[in-house]
């Protein structure tokens, strides 16, 4: 993965400036970066019980 494209990334360019690339910026792959991951995981959690409250 990875490579030196960038436009499949939502907000890349806006967040890291227009001339950024993965390369320069060090994102590789995403399961590299605890950080997001475990705020991935926490989002989820709470779209879960968001739902779970919504359906009763």
């Amino acid at each position: 993965m990875g490579g030196e494209t960038c436009e499949k990334m939502s907000a890349f360019k806006m967040l890291s400036g227009p001339d950024a690339t993965v390369e320069s910026v060090g994102i590789h792959v995403f399961e590299n970066q605890p950080d997001a991951i475990n705020s991935a995981k926490e989002l989820g959690r709470k779209i879960k019980a968001a739902l779970r409250t919504w359906e009763k």
